[in-house]
């Protein structure tokens, strides 16, 4: 009698854990957000995220990773500094420089370049005429000598940088419970995609002054057409706000930023 009321007291437990988990795997059917309950997104990444062979990524952010303020291209000395600095070289060692601003395929115009470790004019014309959202392709040619072998070494740096303002757009209740949001609501697309079979996607938006979306478009297909369509749905009926970008004077500006998903390099 004993041993039936142990097995009977074990079914009734397994039974009420099956049907807690069953509801929360409906709630993260549901299109919403909810910040406010980090529960919520505790389930998904550990029971269900964590689950998907794929592991769709998922990032918003400006075009490069590398960026420059505006009001910080005014400063030629600054600008370069900054950069060498990356590579860990000196400015002393700048042989040459060549920025080009890229056009909207991110092939560049014609550069303007220096033969010093100075901005010439043109250069420093250049780069004051960009404006928000505008992309860079900046040259570093580094010259010095080998303290090994007494040899001077030759070493090009590339960077690719976004001209962004000097306080960036912000989703008003978090980047992470935005990107939570997008992955919950894209279950049904992602579930049973492959690594292999999903491309890197790109679709870029700009964060207007007053905090609304607009000019919603694919600048790359992830070669999944469904999850294509549906995140150019919820990016453009996603809950919250937007915090507008400001510029030095604290003056909201328009941004773009481009969310990043598929396949990124992983």
């Amino acid at each position: 009698m004993k041993k039936n009321i142990i097995i009977f007291s074990t079914l009734i437990a397994f039974i009420s854990i099956s049907a807690f988990t069953y509801k929360k795997w409906n709630s993260t059917q549901n299109f919403d957000l909810n910040p406010q309950n980090p529960q919520n997104s505790v389930f998904f990444d550990k029971y269900l995220f964590k689950t998907l062979d794929n592991a769709i990524y998922y990032n918003v952010e400006s075009r490069f990773k590398l960026t420059v303020s505006k009001d910080k291209l005014s400063n030629p000395t600054t600008f370069l500094d900054t950069f060498s600095k990356i590579a860990n070289e000196s400015s002393e060692n700048i042989s040459s420089t060549s920025i080009a601003k890229l056009k909207e395929d991110m092939l560049p115009f014609k550069s303007e370049d220096a033969e010093n470790n100075s901005l010439n004019e043109s250069q420093i014309k250049l780069l004051k005429s960009l404006d928000y959202q505008d992309n860079v392709l900046l040259k570093i040619l580094i010259k010095k000598e080998n303290p090994n072998t007494g040899k001077n070494v030759t070493r090009l740096l590339t960077h690719y940088l976004t001209i962004v303002p000097e306080k960036v757009a912000e989703y008003s209740l978090g980047k992470e419970a935005f990107i939570d949001f997008i992955r919950k609501n894209t279950v049904s697309e992602t579930q049973n995609i492959k690594k292999d079979k999903i491309g890197s996607g790109r679709i870029s938006f700009v964060v207007k002054e007053d905090g609304e979306i607009a000019n919603l478009k694919i600048d790359n297909e992830s070669k999944l057409k469904t999850l294509d369509d549906k995140l150019l749905k919820l990016l453009n009926n996603s809950p919250g706000k937007w915090n507008p970008a400001r510029n030095a004077l604290g003056e909201p500006v328009a941004q773009e930023l481009i969310f990043f998903f598929g396949n990124q390099g992983c």
